[in-house]
């Protein structure tokens, strides 16, 4: 009978099974015969990473995986589809009940050897994990790290396969232990929700006037949509007869004729959160005995969208009518002189030439004013209005004539503070998306371990602003500035070309994209193999080797040389000068070095012989295939 070939292709597969199913019966052996009291379970392990930092945010997601002992030896491969298992995750105090899937995780790559056909085999070594996820919500806080109590996961049975490996076979038993240690904080993994912040907000100067209704909202924390449960309060003691709404920091009130004038003084409004964290805003506070400004209100109707200017395309009448009530009926108005600042936006639309009714008593005490959107106008957030929208101080264009005693035409003080934007009366005039034009899908080429810095192409177009995102998440290594349109950082990781997608969303959510590909090179060094002729005896010769990068590298790059571990045939120190090697540095944009051994000649008739040069401990690059020189000496005699 024919014996079958040792280097068939069959008798290597069989041959690396063996070696590799002896390695895990070992290693299973030393599972089964462990006390049956031992947990079956490591420990949980957090598996995700908090976006920037140490700490999550609310929107963030938390994953937790439990994976077995002796894993990948043992694959859990079932859990009750009606009961599944439930791990406690202790959140700041707060144990949140998180139910498992099961996923399929790769643990390790093993390199084993086959000393027969002196050939390594590679293994990847997988098993089926718990993995459970908990998404941060608003008012999350702990401080510590997240942790996992001793023998927190509860639930329904799990199953496992002992003893499984890449080639199959094992045991499965349904319903191994569930028990673990204790997972202690996890100072990586902290949990926080900001705390009330008024930073970019500005405190407003108001003044009020005796015998007006108050209705008047203040500036609230700048993260509303990111803090937690905030209430609002005064620290000192508002004028009398005003009071705060705690919820809408809104002043409130009425100020009779009894009382006088409150000279102006500065107040601060205190934001508290559900964790007793406090910021604070300054705004300055004066009570007129003037008639002045009893409210500005914007009294049209936007529509069910609440925006104005979109109903149709642009030229449609949509129109902002603004009623400003003045704290005494008027007596004079001069249109021309009076004017109204509304905040649009970016833009301070200035109209002028209010209209007002002097023939009908109930309404002296207003004028009106009636704004036709513009093509250009667009606020997401809602119209508002500056400080003195009127202008300050007492004008000679409004007049109201007082009563009793000493009485005849007096100026109305129009000083009044800051109204807010006011999310009922947004503004759009014309609808535009967000376009990249006929840009071409940029290609870009980047080398592993080389710092990039690229900015991206910006969209025209778009209504209140433009922001950009990267879809999917860049390679390994690299991050994205939205602000500059910048990819930057250093790419760890080789990567075949991929396509991602830039996307430019605008204010009202309409959204433009531009797809461009992204491929990461490896920079590689190599060494040439040389020859050259040996030379009579008492010359000499040299063998040059050439270290070359593929590519130019964008920082500096090393890499040592020296004599092989197999040498060659050549005789160090007869055939050639001996040489113990070094280090050559590439600097950057540099692409080519070179390594030079002496060849000593002589008159003897033998075979050619061999040098051999090899590279090692790269940094900044890796080896390529021809990591290794072999110069030839000719034999010339």
């Amino acid at each position: 009978m024919t014996k079958p070939d040792p280097s068939s292709s069959e008798s290597r597969s069989i041959r690396a099974a063996k070696a590799v199913a002896a390695l895990l019966l070992t290693a299973v052996a030393a599972f089964a015969a462990a006390p049956a009291q031992a947990q079956d379970l490591y420990r949980p392990v957090v598996t995700s990473s908090p976006a920037s930092g140490d700490t999550y945010k609310p929107g963030e997601t938390i994953v937790v995986q439990v994976r077995p002992r002796s894993s990948p030896l043992v694959s859990l491969t079932s859990v009750d589809t009606g009961n599944r298992p439930v791990l406690g995750l202790n959140v700041g105090g707060s144990v949140k009940q998180l139910t498992g899937t099961l996923q399929r995780r790769r643990f390790t790559s093993e390199t084993i050897r086959d000393n027969e056909l002196q050939r390594d085999y590679t293994i990847q070594r997988h098993t089926n994990v718990l993995e459970f996820r908990y998404m941060v919500r608003k008012g999350d806080r702990d401080t510590n790290g997240v942790s996992v109590a001793a023998n927190a996961l509860r639930g329904g049975n799990i199953g496992a396969t002992i003893g499984g490996s890449t080639f199959g076979g094992g045991s499965h038993n349904p319903s191994i232990s569930k028990s673990h240690l204790v997972m202690r904080d996890q100072s990586g993994h902290k949990v926080d929700t900001p705390a009330p912040s008024f930073s970019g907000v500005s405190g407003p100067t108001v003044t009020f006037y005796r015998e007006a209704s108050v209705n008047y909202r203040l500036p609230t924390i700048a993260n509303a949509d990111e803090a937690y449960n905030v209430t609002y309060s005064v620290t000192q003691a508002l004028p009398a007869g005003y009071s705060l709404n705690s919820s809408t920091a809104t002043i409130t009130g009425l100020r009779d004729i009894r009382t006088g004038r409150v000279d102006r003084s500065d107040y601060t409004l205190r934001a508290t959160d559900g964790h007793s964290r406090t910021a604070t805003l300054t705004f300055s506070l004066a009570v007129s005995t003037d008639r002045g400004i009893e409210s500005i209100t914007i009294t049209s109707t936007p529509g069910t969208d609440k925006t104005y200017g979109k109903n149709g395309d642009f030229g449609t009448d949509d129109t902002i009518n603004v009623t400003v009530k003045f704290t005494h009926r008027l007596s004079v108005v001069i249109r021309r002189n009076v004017c109204l600042n509304i905040r649009i936006g970016a833009h301070t639309r200035r109209q002028c030439n209010p209209t007002s009714d002097l023939s009908n008593r109930d309404v002296w005490d207003r004028i009106f004013f009636r704004y036709a959107v513009q093509e250009s106008d667009w606020d997401g957030d809602g119209i508002s209005f500056p400080s003195n929208p009127l202008g300050a101080g007492k004008d000679s264009s409004l007049h109201y004539h007082a009563a009793g005693i000493g009485g005849g035409v007096r100026w109305v003080n129009r000083d009044y503070g800051e109204i807010l934007d006011d999310p009922n009366h947004k503004v759009r005039g014309r609808q535009t998306t967000p376009t990249f034009g006929t840009t071409a899908s940029p290609a870009y080429s980047w080398i592993k371990d080389n710092a990039v810095s690229q900015a991206l192409p910006g969209a025209t177009l778009g209504d209140g602003g433009v922001t950009y995102a990267i879809e999917p998440a860049l390679p390994a290594g690299l991050t994205f500035a939205a602000g500059t349109r910048t990819i930057s950082g250093t790419p760890t990781a080789a990567q075949a070309r991929a396509t991602y997608t830039l996307a430019a969303t605008d204010g009202d959510g309409d959204k433009g994209t531009l797809r461009f590909s992204v491929e990461i090179q490896e920079l590689l060094l190599s060494i040439s193999s040389p020859s050259v002729t040996e030379g009579a005896a008492g010359e000499t010769a040299i063998l040059e080797y050439d270290v070359t990068l593929n590519r130019a590298p964008g920082r500096q790059v090393t890499v040592e040389y020296a004599a092989a571990t197999n040498p060659g045939t050549a005789a160090s120190g007869a055939d050639y000068t001996a040489f113990t090697g070094g280090t050559l540095t590439f600097a950057a944009a540099e692409t080519s070095k070179t390594v030079e051994v002496t060849v000593t000649g002589d008159a003897l008739d033998e075979p050619d012989e061999t040098v051999r040069v090899a590279l090692a401990n790269p940094s900044g690059a890796t080896l390529g295939r021809a990591a290794v020189g072999t110069g030839t000496i000719t034999d010339d005699d």
